[in-house]
């Protein structure tokens, strides 16, 4: 495993600010107050030279921000802080002018801390993360409100990276091989997927899933058992401890039935749910429940599970991607319990202009009923050529019993369509976190439940896509 740079997880500064209460006593006192708290000093300008630029650019209010080196080796960072007359600066314990540039050798991977106090003794930190010259360029635009809170995880090709709302690392990390599927756990755990190899007798790339503690330590690395590939696109942590993996299991088939050969390579679809001791108690495969004859597309991987939800009564919602096809296992049983989309689909879809699901992903299940997924346009079956090539995030209301599914809430990007990856997440403020996978312009956006874009994600890079963007909120 090679790892680039590291850095653990620590709190961030934050300022709050308070509305005083006012508590009364009895008619005859005076009303007490709360001690009164002077806000926290902060620089007018603090300016970097060396490294590419500041990102954000500098607000008083904002206390992290990031530089990209120029080179690998390092390099003397200018920096430039000023403010009003009477604060103290200090920088690794070394105070310096608050008029006066000063210098710092500083390496890749390196933070650097400025502290500025005022005559009464409140304190500001303004951290610099000095980053890697390969790092990823990130950039964020906010609008409206304020997007949710919490820090998003995301995978840019072989690095592992978790970001504030200005898109400055947290925690970041190069593996030495592609990562996808990274993201926090109801459990405290983190996880991602990591490719080990190349699966050449049925063409598929293996994987392992790594699972880190709290403060992102390696304490785990599980595969599939009794399979030959362990699959990347999604990995669950249940409640009681059990992994939740995915595979493309291969193996040859007879095929006649369908104008095909007597031993044709078949790659199924296949969910695990293992111990940590790695027994197996749970497992269910694509074939025969999704027939052979309904993938949308002539590949011998024909039904492409990449998303795998767990339901509050313990089933299991699975995307198929080349079926175009949501659909429920029941735990108890092993069977599926129903089929939304694709060819054999079994509900009627209402107040849905186009009547189905296209090549989707990241299938989940919201309170009430409501099933959310992100919609490439792909694979559409029936085919509609009207829709053209539109990605949207697409929710439903289900009726299990009348078998319906009523679209209440979509939203859609201009010019921003999706080939293939891409997720949605329903966050707690009602808002929708989306990834745009591969490969727009834009990363990932966070909407309103208005559809107004409150939050957007840039990366300039030479993979600027991410399978999954994920928000841990606080």
């Amino acid at each position: 495993m090679g790892i680039e740079v590291k850095f653990p997880l620590r709190p961030l500064s934050l300022l709050v600010c308070s509305t005083a209460l006012v508590f009364w006593g009895c008619q005859d006192q005076e009303p007490v107050l709360p001690p009164f708290e002077a806000p926290a000093p902060a620089l007018s300008v603090l300016s970097v030279d060396g490294g590419e630029a500041l990102n954000p650019a500098f607000s008083p209010e904002i206390n992290r921000y990031s530089v990209v080196a120029s080179d690998s080796a390092g390099e003397n960072l200018t920096i430039v802080a000023l403010g009003e007359a009477g604060l103290e600066i200090t920088v690794e314990g070394e105070s310096v002018s608050l008029m006066e540039p000063f210098s710092r050798q500083v390496s890749p991977g390196s933070t650097i801390e400025i502290l500025v106090r005022n005559q009464n003794g409140s304190v500001r930190t303004y951290t610099i993360e000095y980053l890697p010259s390969d790092f990823p360029r990130l950039r964020t635009e906010s609008n409206r409100e304020a997007p949710s809170s919490g820090l998003t995880y995301i995978t840019l090709s072989e690095w592992l990276i978790v970001i504030d709302d200005n898109g400055v690392p947290v925690f970041y990390k190069r593996e030495s091989n592609r990562v996808t599927d990274f993201k926090l756990h109801p459990s405290g755990e983190r996880s991602y997927a990591v490719r080990t190899g190349y699966l050449s007798d049925f063409g598929m790339n293996d994987h392992e899933i790594v699972v880190l503690d709290a403060d992102f330590e390696e304490i785990d690395r599980v595969t599939t058992i009794g399979l030959n590939q362990t699959d990347n696109h999604d990995f669950l942590i249940r409640e009681n401890g059990n992994y939740v993996l995915l595979s493309y299991h291969g193996e040859t088939r007879d095929l006649t039935d369908y104008g095909g050969g007597p031993a044709d390579p078949v790659i199924e679809s296949v969910m695990q749910e293992i111990t940590r001791d790695r027994e197996l108690v749970f497992q269910w495969r694509s074939w025969p429940e999704i027939p052979w004859s309904e993938r949308l597309r002539d590949k011998a991987e024909y039904a492409h599970v990449n998303s795998v939800f767990e339901t509050p009564d313990g089933d299991f919602i699975l995307s198929l991607r080349r079926v175009s096809q949501v659909v429920k296992v029941d735990r108890s049983t092993g069977q599926v319990a129903w089929k939304l989309g694709g060819m054999s689909n079994e509900f009627e879809f209402k107040a849905d202009p186009f009547s189905n699901i296209c090549a989707q992903h990241t299938a989940s299940l919201l309170p009430g009923g409501r099933l959310l997924l992100f919609d490439n346009g792909q694979l559409c079956w029936p085919i509609e050529p009207s829709r053209g090539d539109l990605t949207r995030v697409v929710e439903y209301d289900l009726d299990e019993e009348a078998m319906t599914a009523t679209m209440v809430w979509s939203y859609s990007r201009p010019d921003t369509y999706s080939r293939s990856m891409g997720s949605s997440q329903r966050l707690s403020n009602g808002n929708t976190l989306i990834s745009w996978g591969n490969r727009p312009t834009v990363t990932a956006t966070e909407v309103n439940a208005q559809g107004e874009v409150v939050w957007e994600l840039f990366a300039n890079s030479e993979k600027p896509w991410t399978y999954r963007a994920f928000r841990a909120e606080r």
